[in-house]
């Protein structure tokens, strides 16, 4: 009660200084906090918040405006929502309580960088750089999709504790699949459609094919389910889209590294065999991937990869320190590549430009940790459980999202690309991240659970 009454309070104080008449989204606020209370006053067998945000993510297309083309999506709303009743709850409580893990301090050093950067960008601006009047909506944009990208894997690793909420989170994931692609393999249209775009088929093929592999306690029907829906993605990927290389290229290096973790003859064996199919059919393939790739601009002339990438550095060198802050490379492209003024298409260098050296070797760091967290996690569990292949899966999915990100901007949305819009799906890879580590964090911690109650 002491949480809702605070909430009603400073509800009632954002009314009473006018700011929803300029910002009419905040009214959803309410609302998001409201079904976290209720989430929480429901039974728990599982953890509802993060089933609540994946089915936001996944099928909820509307947005708030933000008086640009992009759009706050409900899924990133939540997070924040999410966020700040878990924070009140504990400021309630008196008591300060985060899992102690690696990534803690990269994580705390990399979004204070971001922040800092906001008022850096300014102070170090190219004297010719023109400024337009609403970027600073723009900036904080891009600081709070940030944030909330950390956040929710912080969230997850901290609140989610049951394994029965990650199994609902996986059904929920093959369902969508189940639902999704024979509407895609139709071009059926219908109102709902499920969110795939991004590295989703990187994290439902590479936590599929682990758990079909390592868990060896399933239902025969959930197994041909798992099994149906892999090889329809596989068929999308590398038959129906093969021309989307950072669609199927992080999904081939997940599955991958589980084959290789689950046995190195199949390994070997795979790979021979991809390898005569790959020799069989080269013309075929180069007409697919090469040629195509080439006629859209991404291998050729002045749009190509390596000829933004070599823009990026013309940038980035004059601003090493501490970049040109949130979003802010976009108005020095517009200054000095008016012609050419397109995004990197690349994660690494939009953090290189935007943050300087200071913030992409934090950033570094972070994927480092978690890398290493998310293989440490593996050795906690018993051979042939859930959480075993569970853990095996998103260290195959953090392994696919490295590389990933130097084809895209596919785990933090640049704004003027992806969009803060794309969070429902960039989102996915610190989700699964958090799931992943909070199964061994509280393993390890024997951290303790209220017991489901009963009903007589």
């Amino acid at each position: 009660m002491g949480a809702a009454f605070a909430a009603l309070v400073a509800f009632e104080i954002v009314i009473g200084t006018g700011v929803i008449n300029t910002r009419p989204y905040l009214l959803l606020l309410p609302v998001l906090v409201v079904a976290i209370v209720v989430a929480q006053k429901l039974p728990k067998t599982v953890e509802y918040e993060p089933l609540l945000w994946l089915v936001f993510a996944l099928t909820v297309k509307v947005g708030l405006s933000t008086g640009t083309e992009s759009k706050i999506p409900v899924s990133l709303l939540f997070v924040a929502a999410w966020g700040a009743a878990w924070l009140g709850k504990m400021a309630l409580g008196h008591r300060i309580n985060f899992a102690r893990i690696s990534s803690n301090w990269p994580s705390l050093f990399f979004l204070t960088l971001v922040a800092f950067s906001l008022v850096w960008g300014r102070f170090q601006i190219d004297p010719q750089i023109i400024i337009p009047d609403k970027f600073i909506n723009v900036q904080l944009g891009t600081i709070g999709v940030t944030v909330l990208s950390v956040a929710l894997f912080i969230l997850c690793l901290n609140l989610v504790r049951r394994v029965s909420t990650v199994k609902a989170v996986y059904m929920i994931l093959l369902f969508g699949s189940l639902y999704y692609l024979p509407l895609f393999l139709t071009q059926t249209r219908v109102p709902i459609n499920v969110e795939t775009r991004g590295l989703f088929p990187l994290w439902f093929c590479s936590i599929s094919l682990s758990l079909l592999l390592n868990q060896r306690q399933m239902p025969r029907w959930q197994r041909f389910l798992i099994a149906l829906a892999l090889v329809g993605w596989i068929f999308r990927l590398f038959v129906v889209t093969l021309v989307r290389i950072s669609s199927w290229l992080p999904a081939l290096i997940g599955m991958l590294v589980i084959l290789f973790l689950y046995s190195r003859k199949w390994f070997l064996v795979v790979c021979l065999v991809g390898g005569i199919l790959v020799v069989l059919n080269y013309q075929l393939l180069f007409q697919a991937i090469v040629v195509a790739k080439e006629e859209e601009g991404t291998l050729a002339g002045q749009t190509s990869r390596e000829s933004l990438w070599a823009q990026a550095y013309l940038v980035a060198q004059d601003h090493l320190v501490l970049g040109t802050g949130p979003a802010g490379y976009a108005n020095y492209y517009l200054t000095y590549f008016r012609d050419h003024a397109l995004s990197t298409h690349n994660n690494y260098l939009d953090v290189l430009l935007q943050y300087g050296l200071l913030g992409i070797g934090a950033f570094l760091w972070l994927c480092y940790s978690l890398f290493n967290e998310t293989w440490k996690s593996i050795r906690v569990h018993e051979a042939g459980s859930f959480e075993k292949a569970f853990s095996i899966g998103c260290f195959g999915g953090i392994c696919g999202m490295l590389p990933a990100m130097w084809l895209g901007d596919w785990v933090i949305p640049f704004a003027y690309n992806q969009t803060i819009s794309g969070f429902d799906y960039t989102g996915l890879n610190w989700f699964f991240i958090g799931l992943g580590l909070s199964l061994s964090y509280h393993k390890i911690h024997q951290t303790s659970i209220p017991p489901a109650p009963v009903n007589n």
